[in-house]
């Protein structure tokens, strides 16, 4: 989950986390073997707290010049996710805080360099 949060700050997370299939992962389909990314990538149980992310990245808040708040805008959080249909439960509320946290320490490495 932190992985997607680091891909969204340098925008190599599809708009789709389901992504098409390559590679092995096409190739384990192939042979009805069992197969997940072991780093990367997003994995289905986790898709929905991805999609919900995407669908409320504009409250995310970047430190300004100045320093200042990196992270989710809390208080508008629950309005978007309402107004966008998702169901907001305590799993989902967790995984969203942790692609938050991706974010949050990629935009930290990114700002250290």
């Amino acid at each position: 989950m932190k992985w997607a949060g680091g891909a969204w700050t340098d925008g190599s997370l599809a708009h789709d986390p389901d992504g098409p299939k390559r590679g092995a992962a096409r190739d384990a389909e192939l042979w009805g073997i069992p197969w997940r990314e072991p780093e990367t990538g997003v994995w289905p149980e986790n898709a929905e707290a991805v999609r919900a992310f995407l669908r409320i990245q504009s409250l995310f808040r970047f430190p300004g010049a100045f320093g200042g708040t990196c992270g989710l805008e809390y208080g508008g959080v629950r309005d978007g996710l309402e107004m966008a249909g998702f169901e907001i439960t305590p799993e989902l509320w967790a995984q969203l805080q942790c692609v938050e946290r991706g974010a949050i320490d990629a935009t930290i490495r990114k700002l250290s360099r």
